[in-house]
């Protein structure tokens, strides 16, 4: 099962769905925010098993697009935001079902707007790493800031990008003499944040994607 965020979605197979409708077998949680290792070991599990359920995202898909390539069925209960993603969805011989529905559109962009630096999103990053900064960062420290107060921490991805926007606009900058390297947060902004290359090409993905979503509806 391939949905957009799997650790908001993992009560789809660990209470929804009875554990007998897949044979008694083990259950996987493929998310992209858990390290590759964790993803392959829960992955293998059900496949040696031959029988039971993996429940992975998107982001998890393009990064090991071979997840899906061992099951013989592949449901997608979210919408992917972008074509080639269902493609990867696609490898192997198994069959593909498209099982979402309007409200699971909905989901899917939520979870979309979230992966893209957003105006509001940096503004209230910037706002944390001020606060937070004192004499700079450490990389353990901005790990721990980076993965967001929520249950479930931000994919990796998904913060650099946000760092990557912050440190073209001025908002931040590496202090590669200091022991260990830190990150130093600055009080004055040196660029405007619409016209960083970076800010602009995540807009136009995160459009892009958006448009694609959009156009999703629930399958006849």
């Amino acid at each position: 099962m391939i949905c957009a965020d799997a650790l908001r979605r993992r009560e789809l197979v660990e209470r929804s769905a009875a554990p007998a409708r897949f044979c008694g077998g083990p259950v996987a949680i493929a998310s992209g925010r858990l390290a590759d290792s964790a993803v392959e070991q829960g992955v293998t599990s059900v496949l040696e098993a031959g029988r039971g359920v993996a429940l992975a995202d998107w982001a998890a898909v393009e990064r090991q697009p071979e997840i899906a390539a061992g099951f013989a069925h592949v449901v997608l209960v979210d919408p992917p935001s972008f074509a080639h993603r269902e493609g990867a969805a696609a490898v192997g011989h198994g069959f593909l079902h498209l099982a979402w529905g309007e409200v699971d559109v909905s989901f899917a962009l939520r979870v979309h707007e979230e992966e893209w630096p957003r105006r509001g999103a940096l503004e209230a990053l910037y706002r944390v790493l001020r606060d937070r900064s004192g004499v700079g960062l450490s990389r353990e420290d901005l790990r721990e800031t980076l993965h967001g107060p929520g249950r479930h921490p931000r994919a990796p991805e998904v913060a650099a990008r946000r760092i990557r926007v912050l440190e073209e606009v001025g908002a931040v900058e590496w202090e590669a003499a200091a022991t260990p390297e830190r990150l130093r947060v600055v009080s004055s902004v040196r660029k405007d944040l619409d016209v960083t290359e970076s800010f602009a090409a995540y807009r136009e993905r995160y459009e892009e994607g958006r448009r694609f979503l959009s156009r999703r509806r629930q399958p006849s």
